[in-house]
């Protein structure tokens, strides 16, 4: 479920215009832990010369579940070696919403529900009701991808639930965790707010 990851769940952005050459360091993350900075050249990671932000997930895809990887970055007339330490369970704070084979598990566990960030006045209006934090940005038109349309769901909806579960989550942690604990031929219940009021609508699991 998290092929190849994207050299951001490291906190490294990468210049598009030069594959290697990091653009912004996200604060926080543990490429500043490990002394990245704007500008910096990724040269090697974990052994592996690079050319391009396709050899920098091909490591990450490689990489073990919890790693420790070698980093030579050249800044300015220098070359240095960082180290990236990165905890077990390091994949699965990536998101794979933007990967196109995230559209077939929208089909097969959200009945083609484009979902998003609820805002901050979506949250307040839902209170004092727990909500997911999601609310629908898009839901599907043709196929199996149809499946919440016809369950009901309309654009702006705010997800209050989802089978039972009312936990602030995020749309890639959702996809993820529904892909490993649902069946095809199974429902499930998702609780939406809508123009004040509570509906509870029946979603398909579908293979």
């Amino acid at each position: 479920l998290y092929p190849y990851p994207h050299p951001k769940i490291l906190g490294l952005i990468m210049d598009p215009q030069a594959a290697v050459r990091v653009a912004q360091v996200t604060p926080g993350s543990w490429a500043e832990e490990a002394g990245f900075r704007s500008g910096d050249e990724l040269r090697q990671l974990d052994g592996q010369p690079l050319v391009s932000m396709a050899d920098i997930q091909w490591v990450l895809h490689h990489a073990d579940d919890a790693a420790q990887l070698a980093a030579v970055v050249e800044r300015g007339d220098t070359q240095q070696t960082l180290t990236l330490q990165l905890p077990s369970g390091w994949r699965e704070t990536g998101d794979i919403g933007w990967r196109v084979s995230s559209w077939p598990m929208r089909g097969m566990v959200l009945g083609g529900l484009r979902l998003r960030p609820a805002t901050d006045a979506e949250v307040r209006a839902a209170q004092p009701r727990d909500t997911t934090g999601l609310a629908v940005l898009g839901v599907g038109q043709f196929g199996k991808h149809a499946a919440a349309k016809r369950a009901g769901f309309k654009v702006d909806d705010i997800l209050l639930s989802i089978d039972g579960h009312d936990q602030p989550i995020t749309e890639s942690q959702l996809l993820v965790q529904l892909m490993r604990s649902k069946k095809p031929g199974e429902t499930m219940a998702v609780q939406v707010l809508r123009d004040g009021q509570v509906r509870t609508l029946q979603l398909p699991i579908q293979e």
